[in-house]
């Protein structure tokens, strides 16, 4: 209905979702984390607390590698193959940091795989 793709629409939504996020997992969020510090400890700190909260959530699966001080890499698994979603999000954070115009975000693989690497760069 929007005549926009699924995938550019699925990220526009996880952009959007940020703020809400961020108030609602505020508490488990160091204040000193920046946008790779927060995408670097997604999966051990916010996604552990969303399975307290709910037992059967089951959200994606992030296996990040920090290359350096200016890139990570996340391996993204999820079933519901909402890599896009995940794209949107850091993106999302980006703009929360306010430096979108400095982070790179490249998903290497189809936006419909259960299995997606993204890189992100910070870049100055």
């Amino acid at each position: 209905m929007t005549m926009i793709p699924a995938a550019k629409l699925e990220e526009k939504f996880g952009e959007a979702l940020v703020p809400n996020l961020l108030l609602i997992y505020n508490q488990y969020v160091d204040p000193k984390w920046k946008t790779l510090d927060m995408l670097e400890h997604t999966e051990k700190v916010m996604h552990a607390a969303v399975k307290r909260h709910d037992s059967k959530s089951t959200p994606p699966v992030l296996n990040i590698s920090r290359v350096n001080n200016h890139k990570l890499i996340i391996d993204y698994y999820s079933k519901r193959k909402l890599s896009s979603l995940a794209v949107g999000i850091i993106k999302g954070l980006a703009a929360y940091y306010q430096i979108e115009s400095k982070i790179m975000v490249e998903p290497m693989t189809g936006p419909d795989d259960e299995r997606v690497q993204i890189h992100v760069s910070y870049v100055e």
